[in-house]
């Protein structure tokens, strides 16, 4: 995937000339907030320089090397395609493509935009025909995201998630999803579908904030509920796991919300902002350190906070369903610790659905033959 990191040159100083200076073995480091949790190695980081001193342009690209999460400093390492040290010589030029930069939000020193993927064409185009990167590194050094989300755009042929082919114990559990992941690390897949990937790289593109394939995103899980669900007589509200308010300082798109608040117009079910998250609690950094579940929904359980709105008490008194939405669902601790704590605030009597958008194609969390022809 694409991503924008903005510069401003006014804000210390920092100017394309000092990139030699500041690069390091052909690396540079960058102190990403908004999207490091969602950052993969070999994503591609576009650094936009403005401000006083140069002229505005993408004056470096950078193939993103490691990632360390809760760090707040130098946490994002990219190894140097290519840059421009000619403070007004950028490698593109804003004033030259001003169809692809009119697009993508104007942020201060720092900000990391997701570039949505109907500009990863342009921006394929653009790199491959900048000369520098051309002739020291080949169109095959930046091909990962580029060339395959341009064969990325149709959905037309992912089919959605056959509900028998969930592991006995989602089923039980009566987990909805509407599409399979792709897991980063999957070895044991030697025949996974083609279009396997085409859905995770489009999945990927909206977890990390481009909400322009909402709609038809939305449509997807909302068929997969009506289809398993009475929805108007079973289910009173909809919920959304929430993003949590470290995140959300920092500027980041609140995807789960917004597809909760389309699928609900669709099945005609109302959607409440009943769950917040203080703090800045991440499954993924609990993950990447290897800690215990239970110490992740203790410190998840502190920080998550019900309010008593009128759609959810009116659907808690008349017996109905809640559905709650997540956008991927991978081991389910994030849910099943929201699950439990809304039975503890509202009584064992509480029934709560899962809906996911994705989920993990792990072994696990699916039946024993459909996993078995993907081996």
């Amino acid at each position: 995937m694409y991503f924008l990191y903005r510069i401003n040159s006014g804000y210390d100083g920092f100017l394309p000339c000092h990139i030699p200076g500041r690069a390091y073995r052909q690396c540079i480091s960058y102190n990403w907030r908004t999207y490091v949790q969602n950052l993969e190695p070999g994503d591609i980081a576009l650094t936009y320089f403005t401000g006083q001193g140069c002229r505005k342009g993408i004056f470096a690209v950078a193939k993103i090397l490691s990632i360390k999460i809760g760090v707040q400093e130098s946490n994002v390492v990219g190894r140097l395609l290519s840059f421009s040290p000619d403070n007004r010589k950028p490698l593109i030029d804003v004033k030259e493509n001003a169809s692809l930069f009119s697009h993508l939000d104007s942020r201060c020193r720092g900000a990391e935009i997701i570039i949505p993927d109907y500009l990863d064409g342009m921006i394929y185009r653009l790199l491959c025909e900048c000369g520098t990167i051309a002739a020291a590194y080949g169109p095959k050094s930046i091909s990962k995201p580029g060339s395959t989300a341009i064969r990325a755009h149709s959905l037309r042929d992912v089919p959605p998630i056959n509900y028998d082919h969930l592991s006995r114990n989602l089923r039980k559990k009566g987990v909805l999803a509407a599409y399979w992941i792709r897991p980063t690390q999957a070895t044991w897949m030697a025949h996974a579908p083609e279009w396997l990937q085409r859905i995770t790289q489009i999945f990927h593109k909206f977890k990390t904030g481009d909400l322009s394939r909402l709609e038809v995103l939305a449509l997807a899980l909302a068929k997969r509920v009506i289809m398993q669900v009475k929805t108007r007589e079973k289910i009173g509200v909809l919920l959304s796991v929430p993003l949590n308010a470290q995140k959300q300082q920092n500027g980041e798109v609140d995807r789960v919300s917004a597809l909760a608040k389309r699928v609900s117009t669709i099945v005609g079910v109302p959607y409440s902002r009943s769950l917040s998250l203080k703090g800045r609690v991440s499954r993924r950094l609990y993950k990447k350190h290897r800690l215990p579940n239970p110490q992740f929904q203790k410190r998840y359980r502190s920080n998550l906070r019900i309010r008593h709105t009128p759609y959810l008490v009116n659907c808690v008194e008349s017996g109905q369903d809640i559905l709650l939405i997540d956008d991927v669902y991978t081991d389910g601790v994030t849910t099943e610790t929201i699950v439990d704590l809304l039975r503890r605030e509202f009584g064992e009597r509480v029934r709560v659905k899962i809906a996911t958008l994705g989920m993990m194609a792990k072994a696990r969390n699916m039946n024993e033959d459909f996993s078995a022809a993907w081996r």
